[in-house]
């Protein structure tokens, strides 16, 4: 699936409306019309949305430019004004964004084709957290003695694990790289 619904509790109700036209315009695949701060100032952007994903309390929406066949992630914070086109797009076919789309947990792993993989040891509650959720680009768990379990993965940024990591301190171990 391309789109995960997010809980969006703690967006300001102006967030909250863009929030909610995004997610409209990628659940019916409906084109958006954006303004968004670049180098030079507001500029205008039509946009195939895709997916949304939350990185830090920030809210992303990846999407594909009209002009060009390229994943970009554009921070829901930051587009001024939103306005959904009813005119219906194609998912690009390109298998770079295809594959981007679907394996993306998080805005730091979007567009990145070089990928290292990681394990994981986990214990206790944060053990739980990673059989009940899948979490990783690729996650795969198998189980160790005494309730432990290994978490493989391949990322393409320390920061797709890193926070992770330190959420869950001393019960979760990077074993590889060292």
């Amino acid at each position: 699936p391309l789109f995960y619904d997010i809980n969006t509790k703690s967006l300001t109700p102006m967030l909250k409306e863009i929030y909610d036209d995004i997610s409209f315009a990628v659940r019916l695949r409906k084109y958006i019309k954006i303004l968004y701060p670049g180098k030079n100032g507001l500029k205008e952007y039509v946009l195939k949305p895709l997916k949304i994903l939350t990185s830090d309390t920030f809210f992303y929406v990846l999407a594909v430019p009209t002009k060009k066949e390229v994943l970009l992630k554009y921070r829901i914070d930051r587009i001024k004004k939103i306005e959904v086109i009813m005119e219906e797009f194609k998912i690009p076919s390109d298998p770079d964004i295809l594959d981007s789309l679907k394996n993306a947990t998080s805005v730091w792993g979007v567009n990145t084709k070089q990928k290292q993989e990681i394990l994981l040891s986990a214990e206790g509650q944060a053990a739980d957290f990673f059989k009940c959720k899948t979490v990783l680009p690729e996650q795969a768990i198998s189980e160790e003695q005494g309730g432990k379990i290994l978490v493989k993965a391949k990322i393409s940024h320390e920061m797709e694990v890193f926070p992770l990591i330190m959420q869950w301190l001393p019960e979760i171990k990077l074993k590889h790289p060292e």
